[in-house]
This record gives structure tokens, C-alpha cells and sequence, in this order.
């Protein structure tokens, strides 16, 4: 693998399994034999001295390259060079250095053998980070496959962190094996470390001191116990409302059918039926394993996507009246032959803005469709720690044993004012303090110049170190030497 600052070089993408959301395009994977480019930053007349880290996952559409330029020209003028690790390479290159890495764990160690290094003692969270990994590709390898895979990896951050010695580090879903290790070497490094994730809403992104999910800031941390309303919160919420609800953006590119609610009432016969529809959760993002601290803390009664599935059946089974749509993850492969079998409406290929307007009741355990229901004005039925549990704006089943009672409770409005006003504080809240626009036009008060300041004021300094491009290089090298077999 070759990489070079100064000119478009080639780097060969280290072989192995593609992300899931990733087998469509966007760029160049790690998984191709060609070569991916990685390219300089023109010149520019500020003072660069100081190095972002950052790691992506996102397939390069038109919408994630403008958001990684955008972050980058606003680190640029905040005196920072952005280099980006990314599990695939984007084609044509972008004005900022781009490190191939692979996606699942067990692959770093044929990507770089030179970074196994020697045995190291085993933790049990080193059995949580491979049945995870596991999960990630479905299934397809034992855990035990994926314990050089680890070894390396924390060999390859390790030489990436002293060489390239960063003044700051954002890490990509805080659930992801990768994630785990880099974070706990920055935190031995002294390095400052921040998730950086899609936001709630669509568009948006959102930085957390610890993780995603129940880790949130707005559920753990000290200074968030308090929801202040923003001055013009009522028109601030109209904004929000009307930006969403007439636009309708997707996280997620779905085919699925675009007819209307009432179409799809009519051709499932659910005309005089109360309707709960379910969106799945994509299980390896905060509930793999079943026994690992994460599943634990995000959903302490549920230790899965099926398993929430089950109850919630057995509670409208018990329903008179009610019926179960169920929208699995796009990123979810289970058949979930269960809820066919049972008479579970699959709905894997209808807009998910079609079936929040159908539903009387949605249900979710951590996607954030549970914040744009808000927004439609529906009840949400909640079964894991996402960022508002525990604001009472939402219908949270806190036991397993309460489903149907908290399930009747939704559907027949129970405190349904009081739990939309504060949702409604809730998503108004989030949007002036904690989110951040990534496209113009996005009613957030926060933008990338901004999260480019706070990366500027929370860095380590970098007067004494060489220069970007020094280190770059100097890490460029070490890498290629951990692409090379240990002797």
C-alpha cells in the first residue's frame, strides 16, 4: 500500500467483506483490487497546524462528500488539516488525505499483518468487540476468527495515533468494534475523542461525549437534566415541522412503494383498525451480544430487534381492534419468519413517511423515526434507552411484563397532550442546542463552522509538533510498512 501526500498515489484497498450499506456504490471499497486515490488539500494562505482524525462509514453520495468538504474547509479556516479513515474510498478523490480501512475487525489483520504485533492479554470485552463484529457480517465467521483481526487493529491505531499525533478525534457509531479500540487509546493517549453520528433528525449531525443510543448526552449527562425551551420555540417548532414534513428526507435510500397511507390502509385491510407500526432496529448497533454491557445499558428488557417483535405481538394480539405492521432495519437481514408465520404485515418495502402517517401508534426502540413520529403528531411506543427516555415524551415500557398495559395506555391517549408538549420541547431543545445542520436550509441552529470551532477550542496544541504534512507523511510510512508481514 502506497500513500503519498504530495500527489494523487495509489493505495490498494485491503481486502475482505463490504459494510452493508456500502455493496451499492458511492466510491471504492475496500474490497476492490484497483487502486484508491488519496490526494493533498490545494494550498491555502492559513496557518494549517494542527490534525482532525476522523472515521467514516457512509457509502459517498453527493450528500456525505459535501458534508466531509464542508467539515474540511471549516476545519481548514480553524487552523486544521481533516484526514479521514473510511471503509470505502471516494471516487473521484476529495481535497483531503483518505486512509483505506476495512470494515469488519477481522480483516485488519490480513489489511495490515505487520501491525499484529505480540500475544496480548485477553479482556472479557475483547469477546464482546468479536461477537459484534461477528453480527456485522452476518454471521458469515466464528468470533474466533476475528482475534488477529483485533490485535491488529489496535496495532494499526496505535501507530496511527503516535505518528500522526492528532489534536482530535471523531469516532463513527460508538457501537462499532473500531470505535471501541480507538476511543480507549485515545483516552490512554490523552487525545480528545467525540462520537460523531447522523443526528436524530435527517440532515443533521450530532457530536456525544461518551456514545449513541442510552449513552446520549441528553440522557447522561449532568448539564442536559433540564430541557430550556429557546426563545420562539412555538414558531421554531413550526419551522421544524414544516422543513421535515414537506420534504421528507431519508437517512436511509429506500425504494420502497411512495403510495399513500390510505392506499396501503385499503389494501391490507386495516380500515377500522388501530394500527402499531414497528420499525426495527439494525440489531449489531447497540444490542450485540444479547449479554455485553451495551445491549444491558441501551435496552435492559429487550436483548433484541425479535425479541421486542414477540412481545409487542403478544400485546396486540390481546388487543381487540389492533393490528401490527412491522418495517425491519434496511440494514437488517433477518427473515423474521416468526412474524410471518404469526400474521405480522411485513412492510419491508413501503416509505417509512407512508407508515408513520398510517400508524395510530409507532413503536421503536432506537431509530430516530421515533423523532420525526413526533413531528407527525403520533404517540410513540418506546422499548429501549434512546436520547429522550426518561423525559416523559414518550409511551416507555419499562418492564416486560407492562407492554400491552403501556400499549393500551398509547393507543388510547392516555397524557397525550402532556407527552406531546414535551416532545415537542424536546425536538425544539435539541435542534437550537445540540444538533447540527449539514445542509443549508436545515432549521438547526448549529452548523459545521461551529462544530469546527468547539473542535479548535477542545484540542490538544499542536505548536510544538511538525507540520501537518510531516506527520502525514511520517504516518503514511508507518502504515506501509504495516501493510508488510512481521518477520
Amino acid at each position: 500500500m502506497i500513500f503519498n501526500l504530495e500527489s494523487p498515489t495509489a493505495a490498494l484497498s485491503p481486502a475482505g467483506e463490504n459494510p452493508p450499506d456500502a455493496a451499492s456504490g458511492g466510491g471504492r471499497s475496500r474490497g476492490d483490487t484497483q487502486r484508491a486515490v488519496t490526494t493533498v488539500p490545494p494550498q491555502v494562505h492559513r496557518i494549517v497546524e494542527n490534525i482532525c482524525l476522523a472515521t467514516n462509514y457512509l457509502l459517498w453520495d453527493e450528500a456525505t462528500r459535501r458534508m466531509w468538504s464542508e467539515l474540511h474547509t471549516q476545519l481548514e479556516g480553524a487552523g486544521f488539516r481533516l484526514v479521514l479513515l473510511s471503509t470505502v474510498i471516494p471516487d473521484p478523490a476529495l481535497p483531503f488525505p483518505v486512509i483505506p480501512i476495512p470494515y469488519l475487525m477481522r480483516d485488519y489483520a490480513s489489511a495490515f499483518p505487520g501491525a499484529a504485533g505480540g500475544a496480548e492479554a485477553v479482556a472479557g470485552s475483547d469477546r464482546e468487540l468479536l461477537e459484534n463484529d461477528c453480527a456485522r457480517a452476518r454471521g458469515a465467521y466464528p468470533p474466533e476468527e476475528a482475534w488477529g483481526g483485533l490485535a491488529a487493529c489496535r496495532g494499526f491505531c496505535r501507530t496511527l495515533l503516535a505518528t500522526l499525533s492528532p489534536g482530535f478525534v471523531l469516532g463513527w457509531d460508538s457501537t462499532s468494534p473500531l470505535a471501541v479500540v480507538l476511543r480507549a487509546l485515545c483516552d490512554e493517549a490523552g487525545i480528545p475523542f467525540q462520537v460523531l453520528e447522523r443526528g436524530l433528525l435527517p440532515q443533521t449531525l450530532m457530536i456525544e461525549s461518551r456514545g449513541i443510543q442510552g449513552w446520549s448526552d441528553l440522557r447522561t449527562h449532568w448539564l442536559a437534566q433540564d430541557m430550556a425551551s429557546p426563545a420562539g420555540a412555538d414558531a421554531g417548532l413550526v419551522r421544524i415541522r414544516e422543513y421535515y414534513l414537506t420534504r421528507r428526507p431519508q437517512k436511509y435510500v429506500q425504494s420502497g412503494s411512495v403510495d399513500g397511507a390510505e392506499t396501503w390502509r385499503e389494501r391490507w385491510g386495516l380500515q377500522r383498525k388501530k394500527v402499531v407500526v414497528f420499525f426495527g432496529q439494525f440489531d449489531a448497533c447497540g444490542l450485540v451480544p444479547a449479554h455485553g454491557t451495551q445491549r444491558r445499558y441501551n435496552s435492559p428488557e429487550f436483548a433484541s430487534t425479535q425479541d421486542v417483535l414477540i412481545a409487542l405481538w403478544a400485546a396486540v394480539e390481546r388487543t381487540p381492534g389492533a393490528v401490527l405492521v412491522f418495517k425491519p432495519h434496511p440494514l437488517d437481514p433477518e427473515p423474521y419468519a416468526f412474524a410471518l408465520a404469526s400474521g405480522v404485515i411485513m412492510a419491508r418495502e413501503v416509505n417509512p413517511h407512508v407508515l408513520i402517517e398510517m400508524a395510530d401508534v409507532v413503536a421503536a426502540q432506537f431509530t430516530t423515526l421515533q423523532f420525526e413520529a413526533a413531528l407527525y403528531g403520533k404517540p410513540v411506543l418506546l422499548f429501549g434507552r434512546s436520547a429522550w427516555w426518561g423525559r416523559g415524551a414518550a409511551y416507555e415500557v419499562n418492564r416486560r411484563g407492562a407492554v400491552r398495559q403501556v400499549l393500551e395506555e398509547a393507543l388510547a391517549g392516555v397524557e397525550a397532550g402532556i407527552r406531546r408538549a414535551r416532545a415537542a420541547t424536546f425536538i425544539t431543545w435539541m435542534m437550537d442546542q445540540f444538533l447540527i445542520a449539514w445542509e443549508p436550509g436545515v432549521p438547526a441552529r448549529r452548523t459545521l463552522g461551529d462544530l469546527a470551532a468547539f473542535i479548535a477550542r477542545a484540542a490538544l496544541a499542536a505548536s510544538d509538533q511538525p507540520a501537518p504534512e510531516v506527520r502525514c507523511q511520517r504516518t503514511f510510512s508507518a502504515l506501509e510498512h504495516l501493510c508488510l508481514p512481521s518477520l
